[in-house]
């Protein structure tokens, strides 16, 4: 099962790369397919969405400094 984790991040990662620095052009069909690919990667790259109580903590630490 690690390996397999494993596997999909370096995947992820490399999807990500090559939308980063493409080698050619792509067509605007392509550009759609490849921006949503971009999206999955960087989502399974910070673990999916954002966790709900970040917010909360961001508000605690202003709470405290005003």
């Amino acid at each position: 099962m690690v390996k397999r984790t494993i596997v999909k991040q370096y995947l992820d990662f490399k999807t990500l790369m090559e939308h980063l620095d493409p080698d050619e052009e792509d067509e605007d069909g392509e550009l759609s397919a490849n921006t949503a690919a971009r999206n999955k990667a960087i989502n399974a790259l910070v673990g999916g969405s954002r966790p709900k109580n970040n917010a909360e903590t961001d508000d605690e630490e202003s709470d405290g400094e005003e």
